[in-house]
Protein backbone atom coordinates (compact mmCIF):
# COMPACT_ATOMS: atom_id res chain seq x y z
CA UNK A 1 0.00 0.00 0.00
CA UNK A 2 3.15 2.36 1.06
CA UNK A 3 4.40 1.76 -2.52
CA UNK A 4 1.26 2.71 -4.30
CA UNK A 5 0.91 5.83 -2.50
CA UNK A 6 4.33 6.86 -3.14
CA UNK A 7 4.10 5.52 -6.97
CA UNK A 8 0.90 8.24 -7.10
CA UNK A 9 2.61 11.00 -5.65
CA UNK A 10 5.47 10.61 -7.91
CA UNK A 11 2.82 10.40 -10.78
CA UNK A 12 1.09 13.68 -9.61
CA UNK A 13 4.99 15.05 -9.29
CA UNK A 14 4.87 13.96 -12.76
CA UNK A 15 1.79 15.53 -14.04
CA UNK A 16 2.39 19.08 -12.31
CA UNK A 17 5.96 19.06 -13.87
CA UNK A 18 4.15 18.17 -17.44
CA UNK A 19 1.52 20.83 -17.05
CA UNK A 20 3.86 23.61 -16.45
CA UNK A 21 6.14 22.52 -19.28
CA UNK A 22 2.80 23.12 -21.37
CA UNK A 23 1.69 26.05 -19.80
CA UNK A 24 5.34 27.60 -20.69
CA UNK A 25 4.87 26.39 -24.61
CA UNK A 26 1.23 27.85 -24.49
CA UNK A 27 2.58 31.47 -23.64
CA UNK A 28 5.44 30.84 -25.81
CA UNK A 29 2.85 29.97 -29.07
CA UNK A 30 0.78 33.01 -27.67
CA UNK A 31 3.63 34.94 -27.81
CA UNK A 32 4.72 33.49 -31.46
CA UNK A 33 1.09 33.80 -32.93
CA UNK A 34 1.21 37.55 -31.74
CA UNK A 35 4.68 38.24 -33.32
CA UNK A 36 3.67 36.51 -36.52
CA UNK A 37 0.48 38.75 -36.84
CA UNK A 38 2.17 42.01 -35.85
CA UNK A 39 4.76 40.93 -38.70
CA UNK A 40 2.37 39.97 -40.94
CA UNK A 41 0.54 43.46 -40.43
CA UNK A 42 4.08 45.26 -40.69
CA UNK A 43 4.22 43.51 -44.17
CA UNK A 44 0.70 44.70 -45.43
CA UNK A 45 1.70 47.99 -44.62
CA UNK A 46 5.13 47.80 -46.26
CA UNK A 47 3.78 46.45 -49.45
CA UNK A 48 0.78 48.99 -49.23
CA UNK A 49 3.46 51.80 -49.38
CA UNK A 50 5.57 50.04 -51.80
CA UNK A 51 2.97 50.14 -54.39
CA UNK A 52 1.67 53.51 -53.88
CA UNK A 53 5.39 54.99 -54.24
CA UNK A 54 5.49 52.69 -57.14
CA UNK A 55 2.39 53.87 -58.52
CA UNK A 56 3.87 57.43 -57.72
CA UNK A 57 6.86 56.87 -59.83
CA UNK A 58 5.08 55.76 -62.81
CA UNK A 59 3.01 58.93 -62.79
CA UNK A 60 6.19 60.71 -62.46
CA UNK A 61 8.15 58.93 -65.32
CA UNK A 62 4.68 59.52 -67.45
CA UNK A 63 4.04 63.24 -67.17
CA UNK A 64 7.86 63.49 -67.35
CA UNK A 65 7.77 61.85 -70.62
CA UNK A 66 4.69 63.83 -71.67
CA UNK A 67 6.94 66.81 -70.70
CA UNK A 68 9.95 65.97 -72.79
CA UNK A 69 7.65 65.38 -75.66
CA UNK A 70 5.70 69.03 -75.32
CA UNK A 71 9.06 70.36 -75.34
CA UNK A 72 10.55 68.59 -78.57
CA UNK A 73 7.53 69.30 -80.35
CA UNK A 74 7.80 73.18 -79.04
CA UNK A 75 11.66 73.05 -80.15
CA UNK A 76 10.74 71.77 -83.32
CA UNK A 77 8.44 74.99 -83.84
CA UNK A 78 10.46 77.38 -83.01
CA UNK A 79 13.23 75.92 -84.76
CA UNK A 80 11.04 76.16 -87.92
CA UNK A 81 10.21 80.23 -87.19
CA UNK A 82 13.67 81.02 -86.68
CA UNK A 83 14.90 80.20 -89.58
CA UNK A 84 16.33 83.53 -91.04
CA UNK A 85 17.06 83.54 -94.88
CA UNK A 86 20.24 83.54 -96.04
CA UNK A 87 21.17 87.41 -97.03
CA UNK A 88 25.46 87.63 -97.08
CA UNK A 89 25.36 87.22 -100.41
Amino acid sequence: MKEMTYKVDEDKKTIDKLQDIIDKQSGQMKMFKSQVADAEEMATMNMNKYRKVKKELEDAETRASMAEETMANYSRKTRTYTVYPDTTY
